[in-house]
């Protein structure tokens, strides 16, 4: 093969590299907007942050998304921290059978 048409071939590879992670940051972002959503709808009143920590994790599992959320709900008042959540991972449950990795839940009345 020649110099030209390696230079070719690695200028292909790293096409492909951008393009995948430009895609994969569209899915990501497209589920981060998915999350908040859902736990909106679900916790009427609620204040949720969503943040994508895949990038944290790239080495450790590529194909599934690392969340962290934060949600801001009256209707935490008197619950323990793992009641709060017994809440909100129901919410997710489809997410998290097939998009999202690792959740990390902070929770707040």
């Amino acid at each position: 093969m020649g110099e030209k048409a390696v230079s070719q071939n690695l200028g292909i590879a790293i096409l492909n590299k951008h393009f995948l992670n430009f895609h994969h940051s569209i899915i990501i972002m497209n589920l981060v907007g998915q999350v908040k959503q859902k736990i909106q709808k679900e916790l009427p009143g609620s204040e949720v942050t969503v943040i994508d920590q895949s990038h944290d994790h790239i080495e450790h599992n590529p194909t599934g998304a690392h969340i962290g959320v934060k949600v801001k709900y009256k209707g935490f008042e008197g619950k323990s921290e793992l009641e709060r959540h017994q809440m909100i991972y129901p919410i997710l449950k489809e997410e998290l059978k097939q998009k999202i990795h690792a959740l990390a839940i902070k929770t707040e009345v």
